[in-house]
């Protein structure tokens, strides 16, 4: 799936440059809010929405599912081409 910039909010983009700046980070969405300063459930979309480009890899055990940032080169590189056009933003 390509990565569509207009499709991402603040949210997604929060929780994208956390997983860039913090590629060996794995974690649960209750974390992930934490660490970024999110709303629990606005974080929980996020974290689906990124998993589905294939930015995140989705972790699931019977009791919780965690996330952590794409082991790809090239969907990485896509990642902080889009951080840094939107460096000066308002994201």
């Amino acid at each position: 799936m390509q990565i569509n910039k207009s499709k991402l909010t603040a949210a997604h983009l929060k929780i994208l440059r956390f997983f860039h700046e913090n590629p060996s980070c794995i974690d649960t969405p209750v974390g992930i809010a934490l660490w970024t300063n999110e709303n629990v459930k606005i974080a929980k979309k996020v974290l689906e929405d990124l998993a589905n480009f294939k930015i995140l890899v989705v972790h699931k055990v019977p009791s919780t599912t965690s996330y952590s940032y794409t082991q790809d080169l090239s969907i990485s590189k896509k990642v902080e081409a889009i951080l840094k056009s939107l460096k000066n933003s308002k994201f």
